[in-house]
């Protein structure tokens, strides 16, 4: 759906008032703006994606996690830079029940609503798909033809590239085991999902993410008695702790959450009696066992190459 904005009802509404951006609390990147400051703001960038919102819309609270991790990847970073230097695109957002002039000037009648402006033609578009943040990427693209900066955010979540990786070294560690289908855990790279919040706040322990349905992992799951997912490691040591492993777990499954991750690595030493030995991986003794394993293929491809010969003499007619 489209349509443009009048031009008297433009001028109108447009002032200008000097301003600049009000950051949200949590995030820098987010770019929040009223009834007072329409047109210096929207003047800024060729696209702007405007987010309206309201405080009392559950739906709203839903998508504000999504919406956060996109201005991250769009919009200026801490240190002032941006991915798009003139400007030709920008995320905002506007509490749409407190900016009545931005609500009627932008025809909203629902909450969440997502609405593009070019703002040289001042045609507006409504966004009408899924509120994903990779729906929002693909659409972003497909209208203004710009790609996100994922330099914007550095994770503070790693994925784990060898499993070996885990017991190398005297810093702690965390390991979350997830399946890859789980949507709770799709944007736990982005900064507003809570693991990122609670690796920032824990920076002496390092965070990793398991996939347990990796092939290359699959040795972590028994070595650590993982059945269940998502579940969580803390390793310190050569020892650890285990939090929702367990397949008798998954009735409390949604509970899995930031809040329970925080209370457990905070009374991480409260009881020293659950503390359990792990096995690292050694990595001789992978070798050992890859060399038996292909001495042993060599032996048998041997007595099969003899057996083979055998047969043909035996049906050699002469």
């Amino acid at each position: 759906m489209k349509h443009f904005l009048p031009f008297q009802l433009l001028s109108w509404f447009f002032t200008c008032v000097t301003s600049s951006y009000s950051q949200s609390h949590s995030f820098a990147n987010t770019r929040e703006f009223n009834d007072s400051v329409i047109q210096p703001n929207l003047e800024k960038a060729t696209y702007s994606l405007i987010y309206f919102y309201s405080d009392t819309c559950k739906y709203c609270h839903l998508f504000n996690p999504v919406f956060e991790n996109l201005s991250t990847l769009y919009n200026k970073n801490d240190t002032g830079k941006s991915v798009h230097e003139n400007e030709s695109f920008q995320i905002l957002k506007t509490n749409a029940r407190v900016n009545k002039k931005l609500s009627k000037l932008f025809a909203i009648r629902h909450y969440p609503t997502l609405k593009l402006l070019h703002y040289p033609s001042k045609e507006i578009l409504e966004y009408e798909g899924k509120r994903d943040l990779h729906s929002l990427i693909d659409y972003i693209e497909s209208k203004t033809l710009i790609k996100p900066n994922y330099a914007n955010f550095q994770s503070g979540v790693k994925d784990i590239q060898d499993p070996r990786e885990l017991f190398r070294g005297e810093k702690e560690k965390v390991v979350i085991f997830i399946m890859s289908h789980m949507a709770d855990w799709k944007d736990y790279h982005y900064p507003a999902h809570y693991i990122q919040s609670i690796a920032n706040l824990y920076r002496a322990v390092d965070f990793y993410v398991c996939h347990g349905d990796d092939p290359q992992h699959a040795e972590l799951l028994p070595q650590f008695g993982v059945s269940n997912f998502p579940s969580l490691v803390y390793i310190r040591s050569r020892k650890f702790k285990s939090l929702n492993t367990e397949r008798l777990a998954y009735q409390t499954n949604y509970k899995f959450d930031g809040d329970k991750i925080g209370g457990f690595i905070s009374s991480i030493d409260l009881d020293q009696s659950s503390w359990r030995l792990i096995e690292p991986v050694n990595e001789a003794q992978t070798s050992e066992e890859t060399i038996s394993s292909e001495e042993n293929e060599e032996n048998d491809d041997f007595d099969d190459i003899d057996d083979d010969d055998d047969d043909d003499i035996e049906h050699i007619e002469l």
